[in-house]
């Protein structure tokens, strides 16, 4: 929709629209609102998903090299 909201007409509904279907993306850095297609659905679209899965498989590997490097610091004493 364009144009002011005051000029939005306010008896316009739509028949699908559910407000307890909208839902927030969990991708930390996307946030964008969108409606829910199932009840378990989490992210907005594919990509945020993706990008998703790949920021917490880096921060799991950045976890187990920070492991690693202080159990050889602890072995060397």
């Amino acid at each position: 929709m364009t144009g002011r909201i005051e000029d939005a007409d306010d008896d316009v509904t739509d028949a699908d629209f559910d407000p307890e279907r909208l839902a927030v993306c969990a991708y930390w850095r996307c946030g964008v609102l969108f409606e829910r297609r199932s009840a378990n659905q989490r992210y907005c679209r594919k990509a945020c998903r993706s990008r998703d899965g790949k920021w917490q498989r880096a921060q799991a590997r950045r976890a187990a090299r920070e492991e690693a490097k202080e159990r050889r610091r602890t072995d060397r004493r």
